[in-house]
């Protein structure tokens, strides 16, 4: 059996509010027919500061702190832009699906997150 390290309860918490994101993202881009750049932008936000509170508490055991959140909301920024670039050329200029364009890049974002946050963002707050 698995041992529950915190790389494994952040892949867990990931893969919940990626989800979350997922079914936000395919209800308002597939059912309410939003454009993609403007779902992120609307579902962002309470997904990144959800997120931020989950992993400070539960994930990385630190104490919230304004410069953990400063350096948080450089990375929500930062994943901002480069989810909306990605996208961008993946459905764009390479032709690809905007469902599965936006999966692949969440992976991607997944790993850069984690090593981000662990080595950058609750390093020692």
């Amino acid at each position: 059996m698995i041992k529950n390290t915190e790389v494994h309860i952040f892949f867990i918490n990931s893969i919940f509010f990626n989800l979350i994101g997922l079914i936000i993202y395919y209800l308002l881009t597939s059912i309410y027919g939003l454009d993609p750049v403007l779902t992120i932008t609307i579902a962002s936000p309470f997904i990144f500061i959800s997120n931020y509170v989950i992993q400070a508490k539960f994930i990385f055991k630190k104490n919230v702190s304004l410069k953990s959140f400063m350096k948080f909301i450089l990375n929500v920024a930062g994943h901002y832009f480069m989810n909306i670039i990605l996208l961008f050329c993946m459905v764009n200029i390479m032709n690809l699906n905007h469902i599965i364009s936006q999966i692949v890049i969440l992976i991607f974002l997944f790993f850069l997150n984690y090593v981000i946050s662990k080595k950058i963002i609750f390093e020692n707050n």
